[in-house]
């Protein structure tokens, strides 16, 4: 076996109002300063949150993670798994296994009493839809600003944060905005589909100090589960003695998640699915996922009464939206319903055609796009010499 490289964190910094952690994420010589930042509730330094953000970038890397202190017995317990089923779920990535050797911990103690309940919160379909389901159990709707866009991009940031905020206290809920800027490290590994719920269970250790459970929302069903970084056999491995993590939604696929949320008016009038928007309005109305939404609220006949798309569906518009073959299942889900009206002849047409004769080329593209990633750490070089001839 060729010999393991090492990634250090180190230069762990918690200021004393405990709202921002700085650390260096270490690989051989190569220094990358990360950060988490909260809004409101104070974070705690935590050896799992480190593991879950470095485990990627280890196993990329060929690396042992090195760290001090330790680490909780059922997390650790956790770890040979989560790592077999990143290997077996992405081989052409040729993840590699390491072992830590800090000392295991039953549990800690824990300063303050812990029952509070987070839920990870975008104001999408099913974001929304775990949180009104669990809507009495849920104390805070947590908002990892960056998860999604940049954070460069300061007018959508802004804009998602003030919605949220404000949905929170429409519904008397606590909104817990984390900033980080791990979002973009990770991406130079693997495509935020793979390290996104790593992400999301590291968030849910940082707080651990004030939550004892975080639900991840799912955004398939049972019937459609594959390989993605957030997976109802994923997410609870994450989990500690201190810290519950589950994964939420799997029961209910996209027209059942539209049809219950937008049972409340305000939920379908504040629901934001897009990520491209840049002006006054909550969705662009032109991307895959406002088309993919709103094609599902008409089949619903729920479109007329949602006021946050900037434009109006049309066939020529849904025509000129690209399908990728990972979402074909949400219009499978959809066609059904916009069956069920004459008036829908045209979408549904459209829509057919395209889940039924999909574009090989653009599938063979985005393949090779996605396996080019894994030099782009290794040889940036050759990576941006391929990576642009595709």
């Amino acid at each position: 076996m060729a010999s393991m490289n090492s990634i250090k964190i180190e230069n762990i910094n918690l200021t004393e109002d405990k709202l921002r952690l700085e650390f260096d994420l270490k690989i051989d010589s190569a220094v990358h300063p990360l950060y988490f930042q909260s809004n409101n509730v104070p974070l705690k330094v935590s050896n799992e949150a480190f593991i879950a953000i470095a485990i990627i970038p280890a196993m990329s890397t060929r690396s042992n993670i090195l760290l001090d202190g330790e680490i909780d017995s059922r997390f650790s317990k956790a770890l040979p798994t989560i790592q077999t089923i990143f290997q077996q779920w992405y081989p052409h990535q040729q993840f590699q296994k390491f072992e830590l050797s800090n000392p295991i911990i039953e549990s800690r103690d824990i300063e303050t009493k812990r029952n509070r309940v987070g839920s990870c919160f975008s104001a999408g379909v099913d974001s929304f839809y775990t949180f009104l389901k669990n809507k009495e159990e849920i104390d805070d709707l947590v908002f990892l600003n960056g998860f999604e866009r940049s954070l460069d991009d300061q007018v959508v940031s802004e804009q998602t944060s003030k919605i949220i905020h404000k949905i929170g206290a429409n519904f008397d809920k606590n909104v817990i905005e984390m900033k980080s800027n791990v979002r973009r490290f990770l991406s130079k590994f693997v495509y935020s589909g793979i390290h996104h719920g790593a992400m999301l269970a590291a968030v849910g250790h940082l707080l651990s100090g004030s939550l004892s459970k975080l639900l991840i929302p799912s955004s398939v069903t049972y019937q459609y589960l594959g390989a993605w970084g957030s997976h109802p056999i994923l997410d609870p491995l994450w989990s500690s003695n201190s810290l519950e993590i589950a994964n939420d939604g799997t029961d209910a696929g996209r027209i059942q998640k539209l049809k219950f949320v937008s049972e409340s008016d305000y939920a379908l009038n504040n629901m934001r699915v897009c990520s491209q928007n840049k002006g006054t309005w909550l969705n662009c109305g032109e991307c895959e996922k406002c088309i993919r939404t709103m094609t599902g609220l008409l089949g619903i006949n729920k479109l007329d009464k949602c006021t946050t798309f900037s434009k109006k569906l049309s066939v020529e518009g849904l025509k000129n939206t690209k399908f990728k073959p990972t979402i074909f299942s949400y219009y499978n889900e959809i066609l059904p319903e916009l069956e069920k009206n004459e008036s829908n002849y045209e979408f549904c047409y459209v829509i057919s055609k395209k889940i039924h004769k999909p574009n090989f080329p653009q599938i063979f593209k985005d393949v090779l796009k996605n396996y080019l990633r894994r030099y782009k750490y290794r040889f940036p070089g050759l990576y941006k010499k391929l990576r642009t001839s595709v």
